[in-house]
């Protein structure tokens, strides 16, 4: 710990940033898609504690005691390839309670791409009143309305008819956020391992049959506008 000097911690940033840019396309992505500001990417890892640090970090337990955990709470910027943010937090700050966070170092024009853990709807609507764009998965469970009728958007037999979508949608019963839904459609192997995975998560959930049928499309929701016409295709890449 007496060798953590400023200099050994900007070494470790440098060598991780450089790392998670080995071979990325995203710089030359973001120029091509000006007017973008950055592409910020914000994730989480929990890391495994030494008991001793109980009282700052205490995970979850069980029958054989507490655990001591931390998590890493990261905002990356993909076209500088720096970390915008880097934040070690208890276990118990997990990514719904993160979600917030980010809305402290955003800036007009930037884009946020994150897991359907840091999905908040209050905080998509902050995003959008900064100016900045944000694409995410579409959880279960959020309802998604028809912009024209203001009536439940039947997304299942939408798909199904029409095969994949980029429709202008309204998100959440109260909210009624404004948003596009894309969905593209995955390979059947793809979608029954999907739901495997989904099924295998907690044995104790009986998932509708509607949900799990979603699973044969990967399914985002943006306020980008129309006029990125690759948004779809890139993303997906860096979703899936």
């Amino acid at each position: 710990w007496a060798r953590r000097t400023a200099a050994a911690v900007a070494l470790l940033d440098g060598t991780l940033a450089l790392a998670l840019a080995h071979s990325s396309p995203w710089r030359q992505w973001g120029r091509r898609r000006r007017p973008l500001g950055r592409v910020l990417v914000q994730d989480s890892r929990v890391v495994q504690l030494p008991p001793r640090f109980q009282a700052e970090f205490g995970g979850v337990g069980n029958q054989h005691g507490r655990s001591c955990q931390a998590r890493l709470q990261v905002v990356y910027d993909l076209l500088t390839e720096r970390f915008v943010s880097f934040a070690i937090t208890p276990y118990r700050v997990n990514d719904l309670k993160a979600a917030p966070a980010l809305l402290a170092a955003l800036r007009p024009a930037d884009l946020v791409l994150r897991d359907m853990g840091y999905f908040v709807l209050a905080t998509l609507q902050a995003i959008a009143a900064a100016k900045a764009f944000f694409l995410s998965r579409l959880p279960p469970g959020v309802g998604v309305f028809d912009p024209a009728t203001g009536q439940p958007l039947p997304l299942l037999a939408a798909l199904r008819r029409a095969g994949q979508a980029d429709w202008p949608v309204r998100l959440g019963q109260q909210e009624r956020l404004p948003a596009r839904l894309i969905a593209l459609p995955v390979p059947p192997a793809v979608a029954a391992e999907r739901r495997r995975q989904r099924q295998a998560q907690d044995k104790r959930i009986n998932y509708r049959a509607e949900t799990l049928a979603l699973l044969d499309w990967a399914i985002f929701v943006t306020n980008l506008p129309a006029s990125f016409t690759g948004t779809a295709t890139v993303f997906h890449s860096a979703f899936f």
